[in-house]
């Protein structure tokens, strides 16, 4: 189901050869998700600076795995907004 709404997401920001070109490049799905995450990212916030003020709301001089799923533009992802899934993906070095 996950993969159905990468792929539907993916054809829908990239266009379909794009997509594809992408899902054979990005052998693992954790590399995939981290392609979408940057792209939404450069999506929402045009600078780094308006992103790193968006994401960094509390003042700590850090992002946070916490203060990513806190995020506007995470609601448009087509992954789940659990902190527990962010860390998997973004922390994960295997398969």
């Amino acid at each position: 189901m996950i993969l159905e709404r990468i792929d539907a997401y993916l054809i829908k920001v990239f266009g379909f050869k794009m997509a594809t070109q992408l899902k054979t490049d990005c052998a693992k799905k954790s590399d995939l998700i981290k392609v979408i995450l940057l792209k939404e990212l450069n999506r929402t916030y045009k600078y780094a600076d308006a992103a790193y003020q968006a994401l960094d709301f509390k003042g700590k001089g850090h992002i946070e795995v916490a203060d990513l799923t806190e995020a506007k533009f995470v609601y448009r992802l087509p992954i789940s907004k659990d902190v527990n899934d962010f860390t998997f993906i973004i922390s994960r070095k295997g398969t």
